[in-house]
């Protein structure tokens, strides 16, 4: 009896801890080793030599945007010989891709950095979506150099992490918490985009963070705009082709006002010609009438005296 009630509680202990080991959540996969929580420097220009490496020209606006995507929090792992970091980041629902790159020699120029695989290991909600991402690094003193695309802008962007070992205080930090969402323990983050997530559109998360804005957004106020544009230029050409019209129009009735008024003007020049022409006519019969009778007058006159 006693050895059936020891087996149950065997059995009872190996399914909870089957259960326990199965939730896959972040702190039971790493949670042994020794674990630290550091704070970290982020720059968006190569610290050694001040400049941005993605193409870009403006500092302070990328180290607004690199520090307000990674976590001021990093996860240090020291297991078996071995040295992990996780790293936060924020506003996914603009980052269509992420990839690590970290600096194996502390001589080595960005340049030289090389890839690593990076593993999925927690996500959670707060004014956007963030995801944690674990990766083996070299050493704590060397740089480790994200490289995120963002959405809105089109195009990748790259910047610097120094970690702070000095501010490491033993935990795990914003890593422990019970709002994180399971994530699947051995996913790698794929570097570069499949077709269905360069197809996807970025969610809109510009209340969140005025720094990164959504690019659907931008596109619909573009296309509004663009819309508005095309409506209004073919008011205006409607407009100034009535116009032409009107004044094409008026045109030809002024035109045809002038003619009608030289024509008439004409008219009036033949009939007041025409008048004075009859009117001299007029006078000279009068006058050769009169010469006429005056002579006859004067015959007959001449005829009775003699």
């Amino acid at each position: 009896m006693k050895k059936n009630k020891m087996l149950k509680k065997v059995g009872l202990a190996f399914v909870l801890a089957i259960s326990f080991l199965s939730s896959k959540s972040f702190v039971d996969i790493h949670a042994n080793g020794n674990t630290q929580v550091v704070n970290r420097n982020v720059s968006y220009a190569y610290p050694e030599t001040g400049e941005a490496v993605d193409g870009g020209t403006n500092i302070a606006l990328g180290d607004s945007m690199a520090n307000s995507i990674i976590d001021p929090e990093v996860l240090v792992e020291q297991m078996n010989g071995r040295t992990y970091v996780t790293l936060g980041f924020d506003l996914m629902s603009n980052i269509r891709y992420v990839k690590v790159k970290i600096q194996k020699n502390g001589k080595d120029s960005y340049q030289n950095f090389q890839e690593v695989p990076i593993e999925l290991v927690g996500s959670c909600v707060r004014q956007d979506t963030c995801n944690h991402y674990r990766f083996e690094v070299s050493s704590t003193s060397n740089y480790i150099s994200p490289v995120i695309f963002v959405e809105p802008m089109g195009r990748e962007v790259q910047f610097f992490i120094k970690l702070n070992m000095a501010s490491a205080r033993p935990g795990r930090g914003n890593f422990d918490h019970e709002n994180s969402k399971p994530a699947e323990s051995n996913k790698v983050e794929t570097s570069k985009p499949n077709n269905e997530n360069a197809s996807t559109k970025p969610k809109d998360s510009s209340k969140s963070n005025p720094i990164v804005k959504s690019s659907k957004s931008e596109n619909a106020e573009k296309q509004d705009t663009s819309d508005n544009r095309e409506s209004t230029k073919d008011s205006e050409k409607e407009e100034k082709t009535r116009k032409e019209k009107a004044h094409e129009k008026k045109d030809t009735q002024n035109k045809k006002k002038t003619t009608e008024l030289k024509n008439t003007k004409k008219t009036d020049k033949k009939d007041t010609k025409k008048k004075k022409q009859n009117t001299g006519l007029w006078i000279g019969i009068g006058i050769v009438s009169i010469v006429i009778i005056a002579g006859a007058s004067v015959v007959l006159y001449k005829k009775r005296k003699g």
